[in-house]
């Protein structure tokens, strides 16, 4: 959800959201990272049939008990309490991220690189403090 709602966000100074701006894919669908889902991709759709979130005077939040109740009652669609909590937690994170997102500076939330753009800073660290023992040593030699 956090990743949806990174794309999805209008970053400041911008006209309109990340998603809109991807590269297109050959049936003009938007190409995205997204985290792989499982069988559990059914409670993204009904987030998105609930409303994902609420809008307020103060900006987004997530979607209240009374809001899915409401929702739940209106569709006709009879989840279990562990479903509810699911979708409520993906709501609220949804909200949080989209409030974030919209820094213009604002970090990816999932990246596939992740992983090796982390690793590539340790490297580049390290080898920063290797040449800078080099230079210290090779000072310390000449002052002998």
């Amino acid at each position: 959800m956090r990743q949806l709602a990174y794309y999805h966000a209008v970053p400041q100074g911008a006209d309109k959201a990340r998603i809109d701006t991807l590269i297109k894919d050959a049936n003009n669908n938007p190409i995205m990272s997204l985290p792989k889902m499982g069988k559990e991709i059914y409670l993204v759709s009904l987030l998105y049939s609930a409303g994902t979130v609420l809008q307020t005077g103060s900006g987004i939040i997530g979607l209240s008990w009374q809001e899915i109740e409401a929702w739940q009652n209106v569709t006709g669609f009879q989840l279990y309490p562990w479903e509810l909590q699911i979708i409520k937690n993906m709501s609220v994170a949804y909200a949080s991220e989209y409030s974030k997102a919209s820094s213009k500076d604002a970090e990816i939330p999932f990246s596939p690189f992740r992983d090796l753009r982390d690793k590539r800073k340790q490297i580049s660290d390290a080898t920063l403090d290797l040449f800078d023992k080099i230079m210290n040593t090779q000072k310390d030699t000449n002052n002998v």
